[in-house]
């Protein structure tokens, strides 16, 4: 009895052991998620950072966005020029004038080229208040405009005013007449005119016998 007795106990132990083997298994298989994945799916990474797609499962390509000038474009005799001047200090000028006739039918390309010419041997006004840097900073067959900048504190500027429908020139403050002339506004294009009514800038002695030369017979 004793023998078979311990058969018995034997067969037990082993259908327990048995029993709690799949009782662990199916509670091991019950934590883990099942995740059906296809042949062609790359399987997840811990390292993988989160990347939205669109629905065609393809990553969006990002636009090139590059700004072309209109090679096309070229000035004409009714484009725009506008000179714009800094001076030391943070004096600033802006001036609209008639584009000289040997810039029409120009490119953007032929006008750099024009410019960096004259930077190489400026006039005696951009002389005087060193001229340092000249740049075509706007380019359409409608406007141009040119950027300049000086670097010499100029010791003079003068203002333009009319008085009795002449050019009369002041001194800095606006008061002082340093001369008058005979340049009559008639004499004067309109720009010109809008410029002195409101008190034109004329920065420096060069500048100033310049203008003074040109209008006066």
């Amino acid at each position: 009895m004793s023998k078979v007795y311990r058969i018995s106990l034997i067969c037990v132990m082993v259908l327990a052991m048995f029993t709690l083997c799949i009782l662990l298994y199916r509670y091991e298989e019950r934590d883990v998620p099942y995740v059906e994945y296809s042949d062609s799916q790359e399987l997840p990474s811990k390292n993988t950072e989160d990347v939205s797609y669109p629905e065609n499962g393809m990553p969006e390509e990002q636009e090139d966005i590059t700004v072309t000038a209109d090679a096309s474009d070229v000035t004409t005799a009714d484009t725009e020029l506008i000179i714009v001047e800094n001076y030391p200090g943070g004096l600033r000028r802006q001036s609209e004038t008639v584009l000289p006739a040997e810039w029409v039918g120009r490119n953007r390309n032929d006008l750099d080229d024009v410019l960096e010419s004259y930077c190489s041997q400026p006039d005696s006004i951009d002389i005087e208040k060193g001229l340092y840097r000249l740049e075509l900073t706007v380019f359409s067959a409608a406007s141009v405009t040119i950027e300049k900048s000086y670097h010499n504190e100029v010791m003079d500027y003068y203002y333009l005013a009319f008085a009795d429908d002449c050019v009369t020139v002041y001194r800095e403050d606006k008061r002082t007449v340093l001369l008058t002339t005979d340049i009559h506004r008639d004499q004067l294009t309109a720009a010109l005119v809008e410029e002195i009514l409101n008190f034109k800038l004329i920065v420096g002695n060069a500048e100033l016998f310049d203008f003074l030369e040109t209008y006066t017979s």
